[in-house]
């Protein structure tokens, strides 16, 4: 569970952070590493072979109801129809004016039900936006309740798919997302690739991470 020790939020895998000697910063009110070495070695690692990220800090909105997918209409660009069950958009989330609030991704998991990821100094301003225009729509803030990780690289999938015991070929595939089964947890597994190579990220209950 994430909690706060005064000032700054504190990812549920906080304590490997330290215990891996990481160089915790204070980023977007969190406390996260920047780097645990080199970050010209740690960029190089991405770009050529798969690095891996606590990416907890992001904002997590599960919108639920009848009236989610009209919510989503409402607040953000793109085009909604064009998404089937599993896939997802990068997406700008907006104000009455037509300025941009955020910058997302959203996944539609089913018709009345969509996952919607945000950045993490704009979440609860992000969030009292939407619940404020939900109509038969619930917007629940499942970032403190749950972790997030990213995997990128060029082999991230490889190395994704052995540490979760499964196939590469039954991965998400690029802007979907899909559940599993893994030690008796429940991840959800979103393949967006956000550091400009291939990659997931994964989200799970936090006291699992």
């Amino acid at each position: 569970m994430t909690v706060s020790n005064g000032r700054l939020l504190e990812s549920p895998l906080h304590s490997n952070h330290l215990a891996l000697h990481g160089q915790m910063v204070d980023f977007a009110g969190w406390s996260l590493p920047i780097a645990y070495g080199s970050i010209l070695d740690e960029a190089r690692s991405v770009r050529q072979s798969a690095g891996m990220f606590d990416v907890s800090h992001m904002g997590r909105f599960e919108v639920e109801g009848r009236g989610a997918a009209g919510l989503m209409r409402r607040v953000a660009t793109n085009r909604l129809d064009a998404l089937t069950d599993g896939a997802g958009q990068y997406a700008l989330l907006l104000n009455e004016a037509g300025g941009v609030l955020d910058d997302i991704i959203h996944f539609r998991r089913t018709s009345e039900h969509y996952t919607v990821v945000v950045n993490a100094s704009n979440r609860l301003r992000d969030l009292e936006w939407m619940r404020a225009h939900a109509r038969e729509a619930s917007v629940t803030d499942r970032t403190v309740t749950t972790a997030m990780i990213a995997v990128q690289g060029p082999n991230a999938l490889s190395a994704a798919s052995a540490a979760l015991g499964i196939s590469a070929g039954d991965m998400p595939a690029r802007f979907h997302c899909g559940l599993m089964e893994f030690q008796g947890l429940v991840l959800l597994l979103m393949r967006t690739g956000y550091t400009g190579e291939d990659g997931l990220e994964i989200s799970v209950d936090a006291a699992g991470a």
